[in-house]
C-alpha cells in the first residue's frame, strides 16, 4: 500500500498575518511532498537496478567478444553467442556457433578471447576440450576459463601413467622371458648348423 505524506512548510520566520493576496508575510508557501515507498516497491527497485546493470555489462561483454571473433569466423555477423563469461586474468570465455563457407551453422564451439582482446582460441570440436586434450586451445581454455572440477578432471586425464611396485616384477618377467627365447634361438641355430655340416 502507498502511503502519500504531504506536508506543508511556511518559508515565513515568523506566524505573521496574511497579505491581502493570502500569502503570509507576502511570502510563497510551497508545498513539501514526501512519499514513503513500501519495502516490495524498494526490493523491485533493485531488483530493476541489478539487472539494467547486468543487461549493459552482458551487452559490453558481447561487444568485445564480436570484435575480436571479426578477424576469425567466416561470417561474423550471423555468429550466436552464448554462455559468455569472464574468465582469470582478464579474459573472456564462451561459445560460438558461426557458419562456415557453405552457408550452414557448425554448432556450439567453445572459445577463449586473450586479454588483449585480439588473441582467439576456438574448438575444433563441438565436444570441447576433452576431445582435442594436447592442443594450444586446450591448454588457454584449461588455464583462464576451466572450473576446479573442470581442471581436475583435465590433469588425471593426461597425467603420464603411475608407476605401480608389480611392474617391476613385470618388467623382470618380462627381461627373463626374452633371454630365454633368445637362448633357445642360440640352441636352435646350433643344431641347424650342425645338422646342415653333417649333410654335407
Amino acid at each position: 500500500m502507498r502511503i502519500f505524506i504531504v506536508g506543508l512548510s511556511l518559508l515565513a520566520a515568523s506566524c505573521g498575518s496574511q497579505t491581502p493576496e493570502g500569502k503570509p508575510n507576502g511570502k510563497t508557501v510551497t508545498p513539501i511532498i514526501t512519499l514513503a515507498v513500501s519495502p516490495l516497491e524498494m526490493t523491485a527497485k533493485a531488483a530493476l537496478e541489478k539487472r539494467v546493470r547486468e543487461t549493459r555489462a552482458a551487452e559490453a561483454l558481447e561487444k568485445r567478444v564480436k570484435g575480436a571473433m571479426e578477424i576469425v569466423l567466416v561470417d561474423p555477423f550471423s555468429a550466436r553467442y552464448r554462455a559468455l563469461r569472464y574468465g582469470r586474468s582478464g579474459s573472456v570465455c564462451g561459445q560460438v556457433n558461426g557458419k562456415n563457407r557453405m552457408g550452414g551453422y557448425v554448432g556450439f564451439k567453445d572459445f577463449v578471447v586473450g586479454k588483449d582482446g585480439k588473441t582467439v582460441w576456438i574448438s575444433r570440436q563441438t565436444d570441447g576440450v576433452e576431445t582435442e586434450l594436447y592442443s594450444s586451445f586446450a591448454e588457454a581454455y584449461v588455464n583462464v576459463c576451466a572450473t576446479k572440477t573442470q581442471i581436475a578432471r583435465f590433469k588425471a586425464i593426461t597425467a603420464p601413467p603411475t608407476y605401480y611396485p608389480d611392474y617391476e616384477y613385470d618388467a623382470a618377467s618380462s627381461a627373463t622371458d626374452a633371454a630365454n627365447t633368445a637362448s633357445q634361438a642360440a640352441v636352435d641355430a646350433a643344431a641347424e648348423a650342425a645338422e646342415a655340416a653333417r649333410k654335407m
